[in-house]
């Protein structure tokens, strides 16, 4: 890294031999095989990406940059960088996390999830723009957009966007923490909005044999700590508390997620190897989750309600699922 002004000098020079030699592989390869350019640009495109991070850090610029987002994301693992990061994976992680958002702004609104189709203004203003990306490990600089909350909620009241976003990152820097369950129960007493905000913020978690290893979220908005770090072991801490929300005895069952109906928000779960099949009815908050998993294995927790008689209902009340079929990790090629 660059510490002084002589460093600062020579690195400069370094940037512009690497650039002169960009300069003229363009004017004599380019013209003739552009493929061939291709691959004799790799190194002299390294070596500048490189020696222009280490000039942007010294010069401030960096700081800037960071300064300019106020949340930042961060996927890692060791085969997830930028450049070369595949669409998929990086389009599927800003989608869990605009829509874990936009669940906990429907549930500031209207003191649940509705489900169906929210309000066209309630889904712009969770619609994050990305403002920024940085080179190495995917990291993206996130911000809400700038809209007004007149059509969400009554004048002087503050945009339910941002109260969600505030509570996503409180629920995922407690995940992310030591902290012990009763910390969270504290903090947020009542079991039902518990769960809305847990089930939020599950499926923005690594999967348990995915390609990403862990989730950084930093950034002014992150008030608690510098950075909230969210791994693969996480998802054991934020399963057990979906589960402590439940005051009935749970049951878990395995199967494939069958013939889902989203205006009555129920499922019918299959085993093949089991003659009979698990009639499901699910709560609002896991209703993408329930989209994402239909027609795959998944495994689902929930609870069954007894009759005076004492005979439990044939219906099995899902307040959790996950799907056993993960993405398989591989080599991203550049």
């Amino acid at each position: 890294m660059i510490e002084n002004a002589n460093q600062f000098e020579q690195a400069q020079k370094q940037l512009s031999r690497m650039q002169d030699s960009l300069r003229n592989l363009k004017a004599d390869v380019l013209p003739k095989n552009k493929h061939n350019f291709a691959v004799l640009a790799e190194g002299p495109m390294e070596e500048i990406r490189r020696l222009q991070a280490e000039i942007d850090v010294y010069t401030g610029v960096a700081s800037a940059v960071e300064s300019e987002s106020p949340l930042w994301l961060r996927l890692y693992g060791e085969n997830v960088h930028w450049p070369a990061a595949p669409s998929s994976l990086l389009a599927n992680y800003l989608e869990s996390f605009r829509k874990g958002v936009q669940t906990l702004a429907e549930f500031i609104q209207h003191g649940q999830v509705v489900g169906g189709r929210p309000l066209q203004e309630l889904r712009d203003a969770c619609d994050f723009e990305v403002v920024a990306f940085q080179p190495g490990s995917i990291r993206v600089g996130l911000r809400l957009p700038d809209v007004g909350s007149e059509e969400l909620l009554p004048a002087q009241q503050p945009n339910p966007a941002e109260l969600a976003l505030d509570e996503f990152l409180d629920i995922a820097s407690w995940a992310g923490s030591g902290e012990a369950e009763a910390v969270l129960e504290n903090k947020f007493p009542d079991p039902t909005k518990r769960r809305v905000l847990l089930n939020a913020l599950k499926p923005l978690l690594p999967r348990p044999r995915g390609q990403v290893e862990g989730i950084e979220l930093s950034g002014w908005r992150v008030r608690r700590v510098a950075a909230i770090k969210l791994t693969r072991e996480t998802n054991a801490k934020v399963d057990g508390a979906i589960d402590s929300t439940v005051h009935e005895r749970p049951e878990n069952h395995e199967g494939d997620l069958r013939e889902i109906d989203l205006d009555e928000l129920r499922f019918t779960l299959r085993d093949p190897a089991k003659p009979s099949e698990i009639r499901c009815v699910f709560e609002e908050n896991i209703l993408e989750q329930a989209k994402a998993a239909l027609d795959k294995r998944v495994r689902v927790f929930g609870t069954r309600k007894v009759a005076a008689t004492k005979k439990a209902s044939p219906i099995l009340q899902v307040t959790r699922l996950e799907v056993i079929e993960e993405e398989k990790p591989g080599p991203i090629s550049a």
